[in-house]
């Protein structure tokens, strides 16, 4: 019980940092979140067809030196005809929707920010179900809308830094399914938000 309520706490810090701290926001590439075709984010692209149900993964790649505690992003780019059943990471508190107007994700786990600990940290695992055939499909990461912070307007991760919880903007990586030409994989940038480009709205 003891555990369950620090773990809470922690949970209700990391939230309040999100939505009321901009002074602990800054921009950096500790980490990218992506969706993948394969649980070690090595794949970018693959089929999904009907009546044959695919699995994507939802990762952050963490850098060796830094570890997150957790997430803040929205799914974009799914057919409106096709069906998700998404599950979080175990290891996670989830708070909304990614297919709808996003999802806040708090790790609860010790091992999420043992700097020893594996770079990749699982956010999602989704299966999909595509009822019709599309083709050149793009799944991507995109802002929560709106986002928890008005002032951080971007798929982001927070640090393991408590209490303070620095958030970064993040890099992310598309996945490209039932792509008729080979697609490279890319990433896609985000603009950079710090407290220096927030406090000049105060001038």
């Amino acid at each position: 019980m003891h555990s369950r309520v620090s773990w809470i706490r922690l949970l209700g810090l990391s939230i309040a940092a999100t939505l009321i701290s901009p002074m602990a926001a800054t921009a950096a590439t500790v980490a990218r979140i992506g969706v993948y075709f394969d649980a070690a984010g090595t794949q970018c692209s693959g089929t999904i067809r009907p009546g044959t149900p695919g699995t994507i993964y939802i990762l952050a790649k963490m850098d060796l030196a830094e570890r997150v505690s957790g997430a803040e992003f929205r799914f974009i780019g799914l057919p409106a005809s096709w069906a998700v059943f998404p599950v979080p990471n175990p290891e996670t508190f989830s708070f909304g929707n990614p297919f709808t107007t996003g999802v806040n994700i708090v790790g609860v786990g010790g091992a999420v920010c043992d700097p020893a600990g594996s770079p990749l940290f699982l956010l999602y695992t989704v299966l999909v179900l595509a009822t019709n055939e599309i083709d050149n499909v793009r799944f991507e990461l995109a802002k929560r809308d709106p986002p928890a912070n008005p002032w951080f307007s971007c798929p982001l991760v927070t640090g393991c830094d408590g209490p303070a919880f620095t958030k970064h903007c993040v890099e992310t990586d598309p996945c490209f399914v039932n792509s008729v030409t080979p697609v490279p994989c890319a990433t896609t940038g985000v603009e950079a938000t710090s407290w220096t480009a927030v406090r000049s709205f105060y001038r």
